[in-house]
């Protein structure tokens, strides 16, 4: 075996002989001769970059400081007082990225009275105080009166762990004392990294100044840090929906964010929701969208065809369970890994209700979703639109129907800001096998199995149903029993588990501590026909009921609300995306 660059060359054994007198012997071929049954085959190894970094506290951020004194580098009488005063960070990376990377840097404090912003997320805040005692970031320097607090980077040199600080270069002046970035601000940069096993490090180091006139408190603040690569990479953007785990860890409880999907440029609110309350106290919480996906499978956008990917789609395995065989209509890049969803032609865009009287409430039957088949195994899907406009199912915030706005602009007409409208915006009905982003679902049957792959974005996937045989709770019962919608728990599959007081109201506004939900109740597709508009909400899970042929969802109205609620695969129901 000898290799070649990346590849390899195997040669076979050549030249066997069988004497008579079953003597067996090898006869040899010599430099000059050629053997004719010689044969090598090739084979080419792809090795993937792999990036890490840690973060570790080297000293504790926390110092008691006296007012008038500067933590930093700032020298009085040949002294330094506190330097290194609020503590050090040290921050280590290995990556083998022959193109190298870049470390990223942003505060995301922000007040306990506003949502972090750009002008709030570098202060140092007293939750005791207030915002108006904040003290904000910026670089000290003689003869100032406000209280200021800043960082500087510096390279590590560490003999016994092989650390290259040579390569590595602080960027922007962080070499020195210097103002905490509002947004992502590339502070060092690696110009090449071929090997793994060597890394850099380097240590970020916070100062502060303390005015005489600042009010004695403890003041917190964060510093975040990303790494990038290659070196030539740009910071993923907080405002899109699948750069989720650089934006995501900034959101607080309640706290609500309008992010776009890079897949077809549509707008969607989302808000970190507390999962599990010990009291007052949030222990669990879950980045959850807070409208009803309108990702349109098939369709275009600006001109071009939406690709759904693993980059920008949750396509976690192109693969069956057996991990050999390719599941229908996908395929993997065999250079880049990168997944791809090819959705099932004519099975994937159907037509939509006619008119505006479509999503009134009714019991008749009626073809009012020209071209669906209540096929279980194949993914159909049906938008939410009327001549092309979304639809608002405006909650009234009693018990009765909600109201129906066949535009944007109808609804904010009647009083209601177009915030408060996006969130009832119905978006589109999927029946399970399209929401799961499959196009033959018939081998997913064995009841509590949680689908591989989703139509949500990349860094998002559906809730998951009843699992672990039947002994976890569903996401959707753990969400609405945290914010005191419901207070039982559904283990049984059907079972209504009853709204607490006012609990009707609140899956449709807001939930405990005004914490965003907006769950629509946008009806399903059944049978061709919208049913039960204006009175029912229905969000399918990722996970697979029983009998086979069908999956678990939500369900409620005002009769009550059924979390793990299970029935036929072929309905067309909305879908909510939580963050991985």
């Amino acid at each position: 075996m000898h290799k070649l660059g990346n590849f390899l060359t195997i040669g076979g054994l050549v030249g066997v002989t069988v004497a008579s007198g079953a003597v067996l012997s090898m006869s040899t071929v010599s430099a000059t001769d050629v053997a004719s049954d010689s044969k090598s085959s090739t084979a080419s190894v792809t090795v993937k970059a792999t990036c890490s970094m840690t973060a570790n506290v080297t000293t504790e951020h926390t110092a008691t400081l006296p007012n008038g004194i500067w933590s930093g580098d700032y020298t009085s009488g040949g002294v330094k007082p506190y330097e290194n005063g609020i503590g050090s960070t040290t921050i280590q990376t290995f990556c083998n990225d022959p193109n190298g990377y870049g470390i990223y840097a942003v505060g995301f404090t922000g007040g306990t009275t506003t949502p972090a912003t750009a002008g709030k997320n570098t202060v140092l805040h007293s939750s005791a105080l207030g915002d108006n005692y904040d003290i904000e970031t910026g670089v000290y320097s003689s003869g100032d009166t406000t209280s200021k607090w800043s960082m500087k980077l510096a390279k590590v040199t560490d003999s016994s762990q092989s650390y290259l600080p040579n390569n590595l270069s602080i960027l922007n002046s962080y070499d020195s004392y210097h103002a905490v970035p509002a947004t992502y601000q590339k502070v060092a940069n690696y110009s090449s990294a071929t090997d793994a096993t060597l890394g850099s490090k380097l240590t970020t180091t916070y100062g502060a100044y303390i005015s005489g006139t600042q009010p004695a408190g403890t003041y917190t603040g964060q510093v975040k840090y990303t790494l990038v690569h290659p070196s030539s990479g740009s910071m993923p953007s907080a405002d899109n929906l699948q750069d989720v785990q650089y934006w995501g860890g900034s959101l607080v409880v309640g706290e609500e964010k309008t992010v776009v999907d890079g897949r077809d440029g549509k707008s969607y609110t989302v808000a970190r929701l507390c999962t599990n309350y010990d009291g007052d106290n949030c222990t669990t919480s879950q980045l959850w969208m807070t409208q009803n996906l309108d990702l349109q499978i098939g369709g275009t956008y600006n001109g071009n065809p939406i690709e759904l990917t693993s980059e920008n789609t949750n396509l976690t395995t192109a693969y069956a369970a057996d991990g050999t065989t390719l599941l229908n209509g996908y395929s993997v890049d065999s250079d880049t890994g990168v997944i791809t969803w090819t959705p099932s032609g004519n099975a994937t865009v159907t037509g939509t209700p006619a008119t505006i009287s479509d999503f009134e409430y009714h019991n008749a039957e009626a073809t009012n979703v020209s071209g669906w088949s209540n096929q279980n195994y194949l993914p159909y899907q049906a938008e939410g639109q009327l001549n092309g406009n979304d639809v608002y199912m405006y909650t009234s915030g009693t018990t009765g129907y909600d109201t129906v706005y066949g535009t944007l602009s109808a609804c904010t007409t009647a009083g209601h800001t177009a915030a408060e409208c996006a969130h009832y915006k119905i978006g589109n009905y999927y029946n399970f096998t399209a929401a799961n982003a499959m196009n033959d679902s018939t081998a997913y049957t064995a009841q509590y199995t949680v689908m591989p792959n989703s139509i949500c974005p990349a860094g998002w996937r559906l809730p998951k149903g009843i699992t672990n045989g039947g002994t976890t709770i569903s996401e959707f019962n753990k969400l609405l029993k945290a914010q005191g919608v419901t207070n039982g728990e559904d283990l049984a599959g059907s079972t209504n588990t009853q709204f607490t007081t006012n609990g009707f109201n609140m899956i449709r506004t807001t939930g405990k501590n005004g914490d965003p939900l907006y769950f629509v109740r946008s009806g399903d597709v059944n049978g061709t026909t919208l049913w039960n508009a204006r009175v029912g909400g229905y969000y399918w899970s990722s996970t697979v009921a029983t009998p086979s042929t069908h999956g678990y969802y939500l369900s409620f109205s005002s009769g009550g609300v059924w979390p793990a609620y299970q029935y036929y695969r072929n309905s067309g129901r909305s879908v909510r995306c939580v963050a991985e």
